[in-house]
């Protein structure tokens, strides 16, 4: 399996960025006298011209600062205490304040369906963008410019902490900008985020910040041959690590794990979703 399929399984459910990279490959119609075996080779062939286009796109966003391999010989760096709880309280504020999420309407326990609106949070479901799964959900911060122009201060702090740090992170000529900020929930019981060789694939620099207290399992990991390493973070602590990094996230079995995700790329700063 491709090792950045995580990325274009969120890209394969929306429409936008297939005709960014200007192909039509989805609801194309069949005529009635069409057979089955018409009917399969066109299927056959959608599938194909859909691959090339995410090929395609996937050239045009690479371009990498430090290889896969390289970023595996690296260590994620632990930030503690990078946020305060007033700092963990402002972002939860922002995202409930966020208008136009795909799935903006918070409902009482209950009356929702688990596929359409997402995990259920702190009695109610998580406001979001892009559905993983069931049990985890995101929500798109930098939309429109959101977290930047209503939390400049906060959006300041948190990026300068990613291009500041000392030792091999990103030469300091290197003009990075905002490839998104993310708020992540997940809620148990879930499956975490362990799909093999995840990679934030086209970023430079990741930064993950715990905002929920301590639930059961949700633990961020790396590797290091072929061992999982379990990262230690409490509330407001963040992590610092290579894009190109493998890392994931150990299901969680108890509790809900909430997190923001920022990460830094060299193309302009995304407005919509991860791509453009």
């Amino acid at each position: 399996m491709d090792a950045f399929v995580d990325d274009f399984a969120a890209l394969n459910r929306a429409t936008a960025p297939i005709a960014f990279v200007g192909i039509q490959v989805l609801g194309m119609p069949l005529s009635d006298d069409d057979d089955a075996e018409d009917e399969e080779d066109l299927a056959y062939g959608h599938e194909v011209e859909h691959r090339n286009a995410l090929q395609r796109l996937r050239e045009e966003l690479v371009v990498p600062m430090i290889s896969a391999a390289d970023a595996e010989l690296t260590e994620p760096l632990l930030l503690p205490s990078l946020l305060t709880e007033a700092e963990v309280l402002l972002i939860f504020e922002a995202a409930q304040s966020m208008p136009g999420a795909a799935y903006d309407e918070l409902v009482e326990p209950g009356d929702w369906d688990d596929h359409e609106s997402g995990p259920h949070v702190d009695g109610l479901t998580a406001k979001h963008d892009t559905n993983y799964s069931d049990s985890h959900v995101a929500l798109n911060l930098h939309r429109n410019g959101y977290f930047a122009s209503g939390y400049p201060e906060l959006c300041a702090k948190l990026t300068t902490a990613m291009r500041s740090q000392p030792g091999r992170w990103c030469a300091s000529d290197v003009n990075l900008n905002v490839r998104c900020v993310e708020l992540h929930t997940y809620a148990a019981p879930s499956s975490g985020l362990m799909m093999k060789d995840h990679r934030d694939y086209g970023s430079v620099l990741t930064l993950s910040v715990l905002l929920s207290p301590s639930a059961k399992g949700g633990e961020f990991l790396t590797w290091r041959d072929g061992t999982p390493i379990a990262h230690g973070m409490a509330r407001g602590d963040g992590i610092l690590f290579h894009s190109e990094k493998v890392h994931n996230v150990s299901p969680v079995e108890c509790g809900e794990r909430r997190s923001l995700v920022i990460e830094l790329w060299v193309r302009p700063a995304t407005t919509s979703n991860r791509y453009y």
